[in-house]
């Protein structure tokens, strides 16, 4: 899964020239709608009327928010639709392992300086923490 995961980035990456999700999204006509979702919902994917969009919780920081749009438009490239992430922990869920590494390949283009901490490295590159620690207890 990881390879495949990995391969998919590299090809959008190659055919869209971007690693950034929202312009990503834009390139995959996923219509990015912000807006206060229920209590625990941070992000929905879905299609309506043949119109596909991702949904965002408004009150996201952009971190987080990046990180969210990242990984619905992995639900949406393996045909997920009308899936929805919560706050709790999106990784030990099956269908959330996927998701979650696609948002960790895309957004995390470097690796740590040396001496520096997961954290510190997680702050400089504006990455969720949680998505760090996943791509680098893969990696590792």
């Amino acid at each position: 899964m990881k390879e495949r995961i990995l391969r998919e980035i590299d090809r959008l990456v190659r055919q869209f020239g971007t690693r950034n999700p929202y312009e990503l999204a834009d390139y995959l006509d996923l219509h990015l709608v912000k807006r206060s979702l229920p209590k625990g919902i941070v992000g929905v994917v879905a299609e309506v009327l043949e119109e596909k969009y991702i949904l965002l919780d408004a009150a996201l920081p952009d971190e987080e928010a990046r990180y969210i749009v990242a990984h619905e438009i992995y639900h949406h490239i393996d045909n997920h639709p009308d899936y929805f992430s919560t706050k709790q922990g999106h990784w030990g869920n099956f269908y959330e392992r996927g998701p979650d590494y696609f948002a960790a390949g895309l957004l995390i283009e470097e690796e740590p300086e040396w001496g520096e901490t997961i954290m510190e490295f997680s702050a400089r590159i504006g990455v969720p923490l949680k998505l760090v620690r996943i791509w680098h207890k893969d990696a590792a």
